[in-house]
């Protein structure tokens, strides 16, 4: 831990998680708030990353828009890791960490046989949480703390589809108990994570 002291602080000191759960991590914003240099913020990123405590998520370049973003989303890779910082988070923020984080460790032990997982979004800012290639097809998610998705959920999955010009699709996880097939979209419940291995 020697190679990550900064002056005035103990050895080994990681500095309070909050930038990190950001939708985009940017280290200069993060080494501010930590009060730590730009090189010593990426050096406790680093070691999260290594430790496979984190993972990142890079900007799909395959999407319809000409313009988007291509900066790391950075999750932690147990919710449980969140809880015993304090972490303050809101519901759909929690959510969407869990349901990546369990996914992420399925795609590792290949029952999601992609390459990597990817999020979206242009400079207009239309976003999808999750994409990934199988084969000629991308899958395209988004996680709602929803019960009963209106059609605002449902908005930017079906845009993205229509747009993109290759097979897609698209699900949605929720906190309701059914699969549902709603224009075009498929609802998956986010209990159906434990139900099986992959995204069957």
């Amino acid at each position: 831990t020697g190679q990550h002291r900064e002056p005035g602080r103990p050895a080994g000191y990681l500095p309070p998680p909050g930038p990190f759960h950001r939708l985009h991590l940017d280290v200069s914003n993060f080494a501010r708030e930590a009060g730590v240099s730009f090189a010593t913020a990426k050096k406790y990123l680093g070691t999260l990353l290594q430790s496979q405590l984190c993972f990142k998520l890079y900007g799909y370049q395959g999407g319809p828009a000409k313009r988007f973003v291509k900066s790391a989303k950075t999750y932690f890779a147990d919710t449980g890791i969140l809880q015993s910082l304090s972490v303050k988070l809101s519901e759909g923020q929690w959510l969407e960490n869990f349901v990546l984080a369990e996914l992420e460790k399925r795609r590792k032990l290949g029952m999601i046989p992609c390459e990597r997982f990817h999020y979206y979004k242009s400079v207009g800012g239309q976003e999808i949480d999750l994409v990934f290639e199988i084969g000629d097809t991308v899958y395209a998610a988004e996680i709602k703390s929803a019960t009963r998705p209106d059609a605002g959920d449902l908005r930017n999955l079906k845009d993205f589809a229509r747009q993109l010009g290759r097979p897609c699709q698209t699900l949605l996880f929720y906190r309701g108990d059914e699969y549902r097939m709603v224009d075009g979209v498929q609802l998956v419940p986010i209990v159906a994570i434990y139900r099986c291995g992959g995204l069957q």
